[in-house]
Formats: C-alpha cells, sequence, structure tokens
C-alpha cells in the first residue's frame, strides 16, 4: 500500500521524507557491504551511495533498477520493491512499468519458499501503477490479488471517543450480525478498498465487517489498513492493530483448519476508517474465496501472525549483534509505516560515520510525529537535521530539510538564496525542485518563476509537479493557460490538485456543461458525485441532481444529501420541511439547518431555543423600572439559562441576563461581561438602558486566554444591561467522544441578590441525565416533544455577603451541572481513550536509570526526578500529553507528571495508577460523574505501605507520599487496570512544624542564640525559597528576621534541601538583640513566634461555615539560659487550651539551682468545617490561645 490509502486514484506527492524511504533499501546497501550474507557488489553500493547523496533520482532509478534486475533473490530486493513506483514521476510510468514486468519475468531466479511473495510484491506494485493511468486497468490488478468484496456492515458505534475500539459493542457480544441492523455490499470500486465513510454516518466511533470464506485449507488473510482495527475469526480475536501500541499499514494473519472461516473487522473513525483484506494460501499465491456475508461460523480455529520475509532472517542477525541487521530492520518496518523501525534504526545508529542512519531514523520520527510540531519526534528530528546539515554540507536530502524548516519558521528570504544555491547543485532533486518552485511563485519572482519552470519542466517530463506549478502561476493571470495545463495533468490520469483547480475555474466562468463533463470523465465510482450534485443544482439540472441524491442516499443516509434534497424542493417551488426535519433528526449538530427550518415553519427569524422559553426578559425589565432600587451596587433581576443537548453529543445554549449597576462598583463588575460558556458565541442583544429610558446597543466582543468578553462601552451608574447571546457546543468534552457534560456552573454571585432564574436542560428522552446540584435547587422533569426538560425556578434569592475561609462559592449558592456520564466506568473508559497513543520511554532504559534496591527507593528516585527535573506548567486535566514528549520537553501540567511517573514506574516493574480527587473547600457531589467533579488527579501506587502511597505533583518540594492539605480524607476515582475503584487519599505523614530555641541571655538583654527549625510534610514546600544558592544567605536572612527581627546571623545550616524523603531542617547561630529586657531584678521572657491559628480570628460572628483547611500541628521549645543570680529560683505554670476542634498547651519550666527556663508550646488544630454557631467555641480558643502567647513570663532574681 502506498501512504494513502485510496491507493488506487490517489498518489501522495514525492517528498523528502518519502525519498528516504526510497533510498532506505537502496543505501542499506552500502551499509551492509560488509556483511557477507547481505553484501552486494561493491561498486553497485558505491554508486547508489553517491546518487543519494547527490540527489540525483534519475540516476538512483537506474541504480536501483539494475540491482532488482540482476539480484531479485537478495532479501535487499523486498525491501525497496516498492521504490520504482515512488519514483515514477522522474522517469515515467512506462520505464517503471518495464522494470516491474522485467523483474517478474525473472522471479523464477528467486527460491521458492519467497518466490511466491515476490510475485504478491510485484503484483501489488502493478496495481499501484495503473491506478495512476485508468480505472479498468486498477480493477484488472487488484481483482489479481483476489482482494474480498462481499461484507455485511454495521455501525458507527461511539460513546467512549478513542477508547471505542476496546470496547465490546453489540456484534461482538453477539457473536451475529444477522440479528442486528446492518447492510450487505459488494465492493465495485476498483480497488476492493471497503471505506466506512462512504457507507455510515455519523462518520466517528466504531464499525464492524463480516464475511464468511469458503476454503479448502489453512489461508493467508492481508489485511492493509491505517486505520485502528480488531480482527475476529469465528468469534475470537486474532489480530489487534491499534495506534499507540502495534500498529502497521499491513498484518499477515494465518488461519489454520478446514472449513468455514467467519471474519469480523472493527475498525475506529481516526485518521483513516478503510481497510482492504486479500486471501492466499500459506504459500502466498492469490487465492480468490467465495464470500458470502449472511453466514456466520463459530467453530474454533487457530491463527497466527506472519511476519513476511526477510523478517526472521534480520532478526537473526541482529539478535547477534549486526548494526547492519538492526539498520535492515529499521528499514523493514519504516516501509510498514510502523513506528518500531525507530528502535533499530537507534541501534543502527550507534556506529553512522556517514550520517546516513540518522537521516532516515530523523525521517522515520518526522512522519510519526502525527503532525504536532512541538512533539518530541519532531525537535529530535529538526535537531538531527540540523546537526547533519552542519556535519556534511553536500548532504542534499538534509540540506533539502534545512529549506524546508526555512520555509516553516517564514524566513523567506533566507530560504530563497538558499533554495536558489541549492536547485542549482541538485538540479535532479524533485521534491526541493517542486518547493523552490512554490517560494518563487508564492514570493510573485515572476522572472525567477518562469526561468525555473522551464527548466524544471525539461528535467521532469514525466513529472505533474513541474506543469501543476504553472497551473498555479497562471491561476490570477491567465485562465486559459491555466486551464491549457490543467488538462495536460489530467490526460495522465485522475490528478486531484489539477482536477481541482480546473473544476473551480470552470464553475467561476459558469461553463458548467464541461464543468459536468470533466465530473463524469472521472467519476466512475461515484466518489465525485457530492460535486456533480452541486454543480447539476448551479446548472439547473434540477431533475439529474435529484437522481444522484437518491442514490446516494440509498447508499448512506448522509444529512447533507438531505439538506439538499429539501433545497431543491424549495428551488422547484415545493415544501422542503420533511427532508430538513429528517436531516436535523440525523444531525443534530447542524444548527443550521435547524434553524432555517424553524424560520420555514413560523415564517418569522426567532432566537435559538426560543420555543422554550417561558418568561420574556422585556417583561421583567419593565417591571423592575417601575420599582424602588439602588440598595446593592448591582443586582440580577432576570437569568435565563435554556441548555439543550442532543443525543451524537452536541449541545446549544440560549443564555440571557437582566442586571441592575447602580454605582460605580456595579459598573466595574458588569463593563466586561464574562461569557460563562466555551464554544462559539452568537450575539442576540447586547443593550444598556440609562436612567432615563434611553438605550444603546454598542458593544464589542473580545478573546482573552480563550474566554470571551462582551465589552459594554456605555455603561454608567444607574443602568440596566439586557445581555443575550447562544453558544454552539458549549459542552463539548475532549477526546471526540459522545459525552456531554455541564460544568458546574454557579448561578448566583456573592454580594448580588437574584430575584428571578430560568434554567431548563432540553435533551432526548432516551439520553440519561446525572445531575449536581444543592438540594435547595433540584430541577422538575417534564417530557414534551419526545424531550426531556428539567426545569429549574428561583426567585428572590437574598444578598450573601462573602467571607474568608468559606470554601468554594458553591457550598452557599445555587449552582447546577449535568453530565451524560452516568458512572464511574463511563469516566474511566473515556480517560483511557485519551491515553491512548501516549507513548512513553522504554522500559528497558528506564530501569537501568531509575532501579533502586527495592521498590519503594525505586520509586522515590521516580518521584525526584519527575518533581525535580520536569518544570510544572498548570494544573489543566484531561488534557494528557505523552510521557516521552514531557520528558523531551522538561515540562509538563501536574497531569502531564503524573502520567511520566506512572510510565517510568511501569518500566521498573511498579504498577501505578492515575487517580482524580476533588478538594474539600469544592461541593460534595456525591456519585455524581463528570470531568468537571473532579479538580486535582495523583498516582496511587498500591503495592507500596499498608495502604498504597499517594503521590502529588501539584507543588514542588512537597515531599514523597505528601499530598495536599485540602485532598487528604477525600475519596479518589482510582482509574485500574480492569476497571476502577475508590480510595481514600492519605499522606504519608503529618504535616508539622518544630521549633527549637536556646538563647543565653546576657545583662543587656541581647542574647547568643542557637535556632533550629524542622519543617515536615507541606511545609517542606518552603525549600522553595533556597533553592537558588545564590541567594541560599538572603534567604535564610529573611527566613529567619521574620522570627527575630534583631537577628544578627553568624551561621547557618540546611539539611536536606534536596530530599524528598526526610524533613527540612534551618539552623542557624548568632546574635540577637534586645531578646528582653535588660534582666535586673527580673528576667521577663517571651515566645517569639505566633502559632498559624489565631490566623482565622477574623470577626466576631459568622454567616457561613468556616474551613479550615489545613491541620495545624506546631511544637515550639525554648530554652532560655539566664544570669546565675536567677538559678536560686524555682518556676512552674501549665496551661491546656481545648475546643471541639483543637488543643493547646503551654509548659514554663525553672528548676532551682538551674539558670535555665524552658517553655514547650505545642498547638494541635483538625482540618474541616466548622459551622456558623460553632464558630464562636472556636474563636474563643484562638483568642486565648492568643492571649497564653503574649503572656510574659517574669523571673525574680
Amino acid at each position: 500500500m502506498t501512504k494513502t490509502m485510496r491507493v488506487c486514484t490517489n498518489r501522495k506527492r514525492l517528498s523528502a521524507v518519502r525519498a528516504a524511504a526510497i533510498l532506505m533499501g537502496a543505501l542499506c546497501l552500502h551499509a551492509a557491504s560488509s556483511a557477507p550474507s547481505y553484501a552486494g557488489p561493491a561498486e553497485k553500493s558505491a554508486a547508489i551511495y553517491a546518487d543519494f547523496r547527490r540527489g540525483d533520482l534519475g540516476a538512483l532509478f537506474a541504480d536501483i533498477e539494475k540491482f532488482l534486475v540482476e539480484h531479485p533473490e537478495r532479501p535487499e530486493a523486498f525491501l525497496y520493491i516498492g521504490d520504482p513506483v515512488r519514483l515514477v514521476d522522474v522517469v515515467g510510468h512506462e520505464r517503471v512499468d518495464r522494470t516491474l514486468r522485467g523483474l517478474l519475468d525473472r522471479s523464477s531466479r528467486v527460491p521458492e519458499s519467497r518466490r511466491n511473495l515476490l510475485v504478491m510484491k510485484i503484483s501489488m506494485e502493478l496495481e499501484k501503477l495503473a491506478a495512476l493511468k485508468d480505472a479498468a486497468g486498477a480493477r484488472k490488478a487488484a481483482d489479481a490479488l483476489a482482494p474480498v468484496r462481499e461484507w455485511s456492515i454495521t455501525g458507527p458505534y461511539h460513546r467512549y471517543g478513542a477508547y471505542d475500539i476496546h470496547y465490546p459493542w453489540l456484534p461482538e457480544a453477539a457473536q451475529d450480525m444477522r440479528s442486528i441492523d446492518r447492510r450487505v455490499l459488494r465492493l465495485e470500486n476498483a480497488d476492493a478498498i471497503l471505506d466506512f465513510d462512504e457507507f455510515l454516518f455519523p462518520e466517528r466511533g466504531v464499525a464492524y465487517a463480516l464475511t464468511t470464506l469458503k476454503r479448502g485449507g489453512p489461508i493467508r488473510l492481508r489485511f492493509q489498513s491505517r486505520a485502528s482495527y480488531v480482527v475476529f475469526i469465528n468469534g475470537r480475536i486474532a489480530l489487534k492493530n491499534i495506534v499507540g501500541e502495534t500498529q502497521r499499514s499491513l498484518r499477515v494473519l494465518e488461519v489454520g483448519g478446514f472449513g468455514a472461516l467467519t471474519v469480523m473487522v472493527k475498525v475506529y473513525r481516526g485518521d483513516a476508517w478503510s481497510f482492504r483484506m486479500l486471501t492466499s494460501d500459506v504459500t502466498d499465491v492469490s487465492l480468490p474465496c467465495e464470500a458470502n456475508p449472511d453466514e456466520i461460523a463459530a467453530t474454533p480455529l487457530d491463527s497466527a501472525e506472519v511476519m513476511e520475509y526477510p523478517w526472521s532472517e534480520l532478526m537473526e542477525l541482529h539478535a547477534k549483534g549486526s548494526i547492519e541487521a538492526s539498520f535492515h530492520l529499521g528499514n523493514y518496518f519504516h516501509e510498514l509505516d510502523s513506528d518500531e523501525s525507530l528502535e533499530y534504526y537507534k541501534t543502527a545508529c550507534t556506529t553512522d560515520p556517514t550520517g546516513i542512519r540518522r537521516f532516515f531514523m530523523a525521517s522515520a520520527m518526522r512522519e510519526h510525529n502525527h503532525g504536532a510540531q512541538g512533539s518530541a519526534f519532531a525537535l529530535e528530528s529538526a535537531r538531527i537535521m540540523n546537526e547533519l546539515a552542519a556535519e556534511f554540507p553536500d548532504f542534499v536530502p538534509a540540506a533539502h530539510m534545512k529549506f524546508e524548516r526555512l520555509l516553516e519558521q517564514r524566513s523567506l528570504s533566507e530560504a530563497c538564496i538558499f533554495g536558489a544555491r541549492l536547485s542549482t547543485g541538485a538540479a535532479s532533486y524533485l521534491p526541493l525542485r517542486e518547493e523552490y518552485s512554490g517560494l518563487l511563485r508564492s514570493l510573485e519572482h515572476e522572472k525567477e518563476f518562469e526561468e525555473h519552470a522551464r527548466d524544471f519542466q525539461t528535467g521532469f517530463p514525466h513529472a505533474d509537479a513541474p506543469l501543476m506549478e504553472m497551473a498555479e502561476y497562471y491561476r490570477g493571470r491567465d485562465v486559459v493557460r491555466c486551464e491549457e495545463f490543467c488538462r495536460k495533468i489530467l490526460a495522465r490520469g485522475y490528478r486531484q490538485g489539477a482536477f481541482g483547480l480546473l473544476l473551480g475555474l470552470l464553475r467561476d466562468q459558469g461553463h458548467h456543461k464541461a464543468a459536468i463533463e470533466l465530473l463524469e470523465r472521472f467519476n466512475g465510482d461515484g466518489a465525485l458525485n457530492d460535486t456533480l450534485i452541486d454543480v447539476l443544482i448551479e446548472s439547473g439540472d434540477y431533475r439529474r441532481a435529484r437522481n444522484l441524491l437518491y442514490k446516494n442516499t440509498i447508499r448512506r443516509k448522509k444529512p447533507a444529501d438531505i439538506v439538499r434534497l429539501g433545497r431543491l424542493s424549495r428551488l422547484e417551488g415545493g415544501d422542503p420541511v420533511m427532508d430538513w426535519e429528517k436531516a436535523a433528526g440525523l444531525d443534530p449538530s447542524d444548527f443550521a439547518t435547524a434553524d432555517l427550518l424553524d424560520f420555514v415553519k413560523t415564517g418569522k427569524i426567532e432566537e435559538p431555543l426560543e420555543r422554550y422559553r417561558d418568561e420574556r426578559a422585556e417583561d421583567h425589565i419593565v417591571q423592575w423600572a417601575l420599582r424602588g432600587h439602588g440598595e446593592y451596587s448591582s443586582e440580577v433581576v432576570f437569568r435565563n439559562y435554556i441548555f439543550k443537548i442532543n443525543a451524537d453529543g452536541s449541545s446549544l445554549a440560549l443564555c440571557e441576563d437582566v442586571l441592575y449597576v447602580h454605582d460605580q462598583k456595579g459598573v466595574e463588575k458588569w463593563g466586561e461581561y464574562r461569557v460563562p460558556l466555551a464554544g462559539k458565541i452568537h450575539p442576540l442583544r447586547a443593550r444598556v438602558y440609562d436612567g432615563e429610558g434611553r438605550y444603546s446597543d454598542s458593544f464589542r466582543i473580545e478573546e482573552v486566554n480563550g474566554a470571551y468578553y462582551i465589552n459594554l462601552a456605555n455603561l454608567k451608574e444607574k443602568s440596566t444591561i439586557h445581555v443575550a447571546y447562544s453558544v454552539d457546543n458549549p459542552f463539548s468534552i475532549q477526546g471526540e467522544s459522545g459525552f456531554t457534560a455541564i460544568p458546574a456552573m454557579i448561578l448566583q454571585d456573592f454580594e448580588e441578590p437574584l430575584h428571578a432564574l430560568s434554567l431548563k436542560i432540553v435533551a432526548p428522552a432516551s439520553v440519561r441525565l446525572t445531575m449536581d446540584h444543592r438540594a435547595d435547587a433540584a430541577p422538575v422533569m417534564t417530557i414534551r416533544d419526545e424531550n426531556a426538560i428539567y426545569s429549574l425556578r428561583l426567585q428572590n434569592l437574598p444578598f450573601i455577603k462573602h467571607e474568608e475561609n468559606a470554601g468554594a462559592a458553591g457550598n452557599h449558592l445555587p449552582y447546577f451541572g449535568a453530565s451524560t456520564m452516568i458512572d464511574a466506568s463511563d469516566i474511566t473508559q473515556w480517560y483511557a481513550g485519551l491515553l491512548m497513543n501516549k507513548p512513553g520511554q522504554d522500559g528497558r532504559s528506564i530501569k537501568l536509570r531509575f532501579g533502586g534496591p527495592d521498590d519503594e527507593q525505586t520509586a522515590i528516585r521516580v518521584y525526584s526526578y519527575v518533581e525535580n527535573d520536569i518544570d510544572l506548567s498548570g494544573n489543566a486535566l484531561y488534557y494528557p500529553d505523552s510521557p516521552r514528549d514531557v520528558e523531551y520537553k522538561r515540562k509538563g501540567t501536574v497531569e502531564d507528571k503524573v502520567l511520566l511517573a506512572r510510565n517510568i514506574l511501569a518500566g521498573c516493574g511498579i504498577k501505578a495508577f492515575p487517580a482524580f480527587a476533588k478538594r474539600i473547600e469544592l461541593p460534595e457531589s456525591g456519585r455524581f460523574v463528570s470531568p468537571g467533579a473532579f479538580s486535582d488527579i495523583l498516582l496511587f501506587i498500591p503495592g507500596l505501605g499498608s495502604e498504597g502511597i499517594w503521590l502529588d505533583f501539584s507543588r514542588r518540594y512537597a515531599g514523597f507520599g505528601m499530598v495536599s492539605a485540602s485532598l487528604r480524607g477525600t475519596e479518589a476515582l482510582v482509574m485500574g487496570e480492569n476497571g476502577y475503584e475508590r480510595r481514600t487519599v492519605r499522606s504519608r505523614r503529618p504535616d508539622k512544624i518544630t521549633r527549637d530555641y536556646r538563647f543565653v541571655i546576657d545583662e543587656g538583654g541581647n542574647a547568643e542564640c542557637t535556632i533550629r527549625e524542622t519543617l515536615e510534610g507541606r511545609h517542606g514546600t518552603y525549600r522553595e525559597y533556597f533553592a537558588n544558592s545564590l541567594h541560599e544567605e538572603r534567604s535564610v536572612n529573611q527566613f529567619f528576621s521574620a522570627l527575630l527581627p534583631s537577628l544578627a546571623i553568624d551561621q547557618y545550616e540546611i539539611a536536606n534541601l534536596e530530599s524528598v524523603d526526610a524533613p527540612f531542617v534551618l539552623s542557624i547561630k548568632g546574635r540577637c538583640f534586645s531578646v528582653t529586657p535588660p534582666p535586673g531584678d527580673r528576667a521577663v521572657l517571651g515566645m517569639t513566634s505566633r502559632t498559624d491559628a489565631t490566623r482565622y480570628i477574623q470577626s466576631a460572628e459568622r454567616a457561613l461555615p468556616l474551613l479550615i483547611q489545613e491541620e495545624i500541628n506546631e511544637v515550639e521549645r525554648y530554652s532560655f539560659i539566664l544570669p546565675e543570680r536567677f538559678a536560686g529560683v524555682e518556676y512552674g505554670y501549665e496551661e491546656d487550651i481545648a475546643c471541639k476542634f483543637g488543643t493547646a498547651g503551654i509548659r514554663i519550666k525553672k528548676k532551682k539551682g538551674s539558670a535555665e527556663v524552658e517553655i514547650i508550646k505545642e498547638v494541635r488544630v483538625q482540618a474541616g468545617w466548622i459551622a456558623p454557631e460553632q464558630y464562636k467555641e472556636f474563636l474563643d480558643f484562638c483568642m486565648k490561645l492568643d492571649e497564653a502567647e503574649k503572656r510574659e513570663v517574669i523571673i525574680p532574681k
């Protein structure tokens, strides 16, 4: 198969990367010249190597052709047998055909064990070549390969996004598609590729294809596809070809036994949604089999994947350490479009004096970066290519890559100079010539372009690119000449670019007849029907357009075709309503058709979802104008939300606010109205009424960091605002799943009364919704027109003052959230789909880097690496990057760090699982499941400790096993191997601060002092302030000066700064001035620091609960050494303070005969909620503790 699945109609242009693929097999000759079993003639190897370095593709074809013809029995022949067709633009169709047929004639020279495989490979290349010329020849060539054309299909099945490929849908459970709604097909397209896009709607999720083959014995099935798929043989999984796991463009399955063979293929709609299956006997002779899609066989059969020649021979040499064999294996898997090639290229690059192997590895990386320019593969590929271009200036393909990067960077002037020099020295390198020509054309360097174009056409008379460049050049200059060049290209066969350009020209000029003739010329398999219908409608030939539309809808019920049927009815004076209603039912996300349908039905333009509105904003505005108001800065007069959720996961929102702004504070709040939803916004009204009844409709919409703001420039004090807008798909979630989730929306703000609120959610009655809301704000469900309508009506909600330490707003204000996720298994499987194709590093190298004496020490090493070496870039959830990319870029979100740590631990043989948790300050949602129901992600390691270890990467320096205080004790959803489980989050050790003071007091009240502070748990994050060694001394001074402003530090010590598993300890020695008054007849002592508990002394009473988010655990020990005259005094004092929420104790002791006074203070306050009626008790506790801390200790002499 070529790089494009549609092998018989399209051909991907020769790019630099594909040029590398062309040359791989050839260059393997040179690389392997020292290996006796693969050595080729030295002169051939040298010639091919020189051709490659020069970028001389014509000479390269000649040398490859020579080798294929003279050595068809060699393993290398199998590795680059596809190269001649890829070079057809260089040497022409006839030359390639002659080469392949000559090779076919010489196949008798190949050993019998692989002769048939060689014939099959040549036949596949002849099919590709035939497809470039005519469909009839392509059909004949394809049939020679014995493709299966009879299938029954069903689907699509869609819910979890990428995880759909793993979920067992009904066809797997039933094991008999005859009882399921299905279609029986016979594929009449030339290539026999089953493309589900042509038969099923919507184009997402998975589809199944099934057929039963009659056979006389064991056979081989060849599956060609770039999609993710699973193959079932007689009801049992036999093969998986899935992105992110093992994926190749060709897989061969050998099925043993006799009798009926039922093949079911499950295909996921990703970059492709198609496959082709070929049948052969076990000796690789094509074997047509009678196929019956209506039969089912269930007898178990043995099956095994077959790796085609020369895989086993290469693997044997690779195992013995052969670098040449490793390089061959890289080529082998590169031809299969598999990233498995990279492992072998990496091994081969251990010795690479010429740079060739690195070039191929970089080319493979570039192909497998999935279009992500910031991925590890893309960045590493660019680095290698830069390195090669600098190291080998005469390496044309590497220099071409440099030219491409200049274009990507928009360094056009430099690219123009570099390209001119490079194309002069590498005139036979087609990819470079094409791109340089395009650059000259886009820069409108007419003289240079025309000179280059003439030479380009002369140098490549068989290529389409020179003619296509001329056609593009004349597109806006000379329509006749542009058309002439397009027709020259199309005389060779169907070429998508030339076809599209010519068709556009004809339509723009109104030459509909010529356009129709062009379409019919290349529409043998009906692939161009959609465009033909449009042109027929433009030409006024409604009858033919309708007939084609009917054929299309019989083939596949595509909503766009049904919409066009309605349009035809309207053009002919008929009623389009029935067609448009049917289309809207098939595709609810087509909001434009739905709006048009409403207009046709009612004869007037209405706002979206108008039919579900019960109240009008204008009525509330009038009623408000008649009332007295002005007590508050701003008030919500009326708030209206209508949300429509469709069965396909699409959604639509109508939002409306009527607000009164009394003073400048209100103007500042609402002058930039923030739209609370994401999605495409359509403003319906943004009106400001002043106090005199005048209004202004002036507004501007701005987007800031992904959020939309409606700027109301004319807003002044004592104004009324009326804002209305609709939003398309505001509740879509990542991963292309079928789920919809309304994030928790606060329906009222603090310090702003709300007089009336109406909220409605409209969903098909068949769609199950789970909801999250306060008990006093529960919606009521009614059924109307096959829809379930969930309605919430609130009014006269009072002003609620905001108070500190009250947790999230949803604890005190009405809020609402909803989701089509029913239980935790939904989010587990959806998230598993997000993690697919997120590769990490190889497990063998990981164990060498991180393996410790035991699992706990290994986990500590992994945590230390991820925590300290990977920079934190935020806490966004559900946007996972691959561990490989995160490690390469040394940067990632908390989620990225969790997944990287999981990948590394897995490589060390330690199981760890991501877990989602919700902070204690957020409102409790019970078992409500939605992406928005969680705030944080942790990593759970069940095999460590008695209850497992939780790793939290949200705050650097917190320590191994230390979890944010706001998550401790909460319930987390752990994503396990085979489902999920709920676990209580625990921290490895408690948070604690221990301070030890020692003061030796002199007669002036000054002291020699020693202070040691031990910070455990979350307090270890203080390491952050000491991480920069350049500012270490200043940081120590600032830290201790906050405790003792008059401190002069003589020396300091920092312990466990880089440790992730030990307390952080700071120690100092120095002098402190005026610690006490000069001790004359008495010594007056006191505690130098205050407990963190006293920060909760905020007001005499509270209306909202108080949240103690973090446990307070403090121990302070003071040792005062007084002058000897105080030794004869004995002193003792104890005080205990307690309440329901905490305890504190102060112990003061001085023994007779000793000059030392000891003071010990211990404070412990639990984390949790304190109700307003219990706040007084806690406040009294804090006040007494504050008083006790300030109390002076007086020691007489």
